[in-house]
């Protein structure tokens, strides 16, 4: 017989009862899985030496359960904590499969538990293992408590740093799915053109998409009527997000990109939008201006010119003239080697990509630019 009084926990699915902390919630997960015709297949518990008769317990109450709800469970395994987390996060994942579904019980347990499984749900995500829920027995309040979108945070944390790291919006896209929020859509919308703009070293689209883009994200922190927590989240990352990008006068421009590029190591795509946007800037900043002979050619040359308007005037006229200052004759190379072999040509060693880097980083300082033309 087991001793002390029963607690009953309200939940979604109805009450549960249980005497130690962690019954409730587990009882709560199987029955969970059953009337959404699932089966618990497997189930898990890391136990300490401490804890080898609350094992012993849990393994006759669930046994119990099974029967008294004719529900077929298998007895639960043990992975016994001995003191190194890394080895039991080992051990645990041992245990699971690829086409396996992971359900989460973080009642009780030692102090570092809660920390311990979800390294383990990180893992397991990484590992193309589906996390699906977490839950635990709120003593206080009498509820099972869904903490799922506690994880989840982690999900959206993640999936943020992989657009601010490497434009890839991929994961920001899976993480809201087409959410209810138009303006979560229209961002994560416009993350995607970026996305797709900046990966295949594409400029045609880039000034619209930044100015779509800087909209969005102003627009998305000043929003005020979210759904949920995750959607609260990403709304106030939004300035984080424009932070990353290091955008000055607050917005994102060509300069912010580039240096984007380059602190991430994108240094292709850097030396796309250098090349290809940054005559554009220049002549909007009033750096270089055309004479009337100029824009003769320049009509002329645009009739079979693959590029804009600025790129024509600025390398095919203007520098003509004028020459080219340092910080874009070393990029000389690699451009050419852009353009020719769509990658940095074997010639561009490291002292010669630092060099780049270093010129590209300082963009931003145009004196020098203003003083040789």
């Amino acid at each position: 017989m087991r001793s002390g009084s029963s607690n009953e926990y309200d939940s979604d699915i109805g009450r549960i009862t249980g005497i130690q902390t962690n019954e409730a919630p587990v009882k709560y997960l199987i029955s969970y899985l059953d009337r959404n015709g699932e089966t618990a297949d497997k189930i898990i518990a890391v136990t300490t030496q401490e804890a080898e008769d609350a094992y012993a317990n849990i393994c006759d109450v669930l046994k119990e359960y099974g029967n008294e709800k004719g529900i077929a469970l298998s007895e639960p395994v043990s992975v016994p904590f001995r003191g190194n987390t890394v080895e039991t996060i080992r051990d645990v994942i041992k245990k699971i499969s690829v086409e396996d579904t992971v359900y989460i019980d973080t009642t009780g347990s030692f102090r570092n538990s809660s920390y311990l499984l979800m390294t383990v749900v990180r893992v397991l995500e990484f590992s193309n293992i589906k996390f699906a829920k977490a839950v635990y027995s709120n003593y206080e309040t009498k509820k099972i408590e869904d903490v799922t979108d506690l994880y989840r945070m982690f999900d959206l944390i993640n999936a943020i740093n992989s657009f601010t790291s490497f434009g890839n919006s991929k994961e920001l896209q899976s993480f809201f799915k087409p959410d209810e929020n138009d303006l979560i859509n229209k961002t994560l919308e416009v993350m995607n053109q970026f996305s797709d703009e900046i990966t295949l070293c594409r400029t045609s689209k880039l000034e619209s998409l930044l100015k779509k883009l800087n909209s969005c994200l102003e627009e998305l922190s000043e929003a005020e009527s979210l759904k949920d927590n995750n959607e609260l989240l990403f709304t106030s990352l939004s300035e984080t997000i424009r932070k990353k990008f290091g955008l000055q006068n607050n917005e994102i421009d060509y300069p912010d990109i580039i240096k984007w590029c380059l602190d991430n190591r994108l240094i292709q795509q850097a030396v796309t939008v250098y090349a290809e946007k940054m005559p554009e800037y220049f002549y909007k900043k009033g750096y270089y201006k055309e004479t009337a002979d100029m824009l003769e050619e320049l009509e002329r040359r645009q009739e079979k010119s693959k590029f804009d308007r600025y790129y024509d005037l600025f390398y095919g006229l203007f520098v003509q003239h004028n020459g080219l200052p340092d910080e874009i004759n070393i990029l000389g190379s690699i451009v050419k080697s852009v353009d020719t072999k769509g990658l940095i040509g074997k010639n561009i060693g490291k002292t010669s990509e630092e060099s780049i880097y270093t010129a590209l980083a300082d963009c931003r300082d145009f004196s020098t630019f203003i003083r040789r033309f």
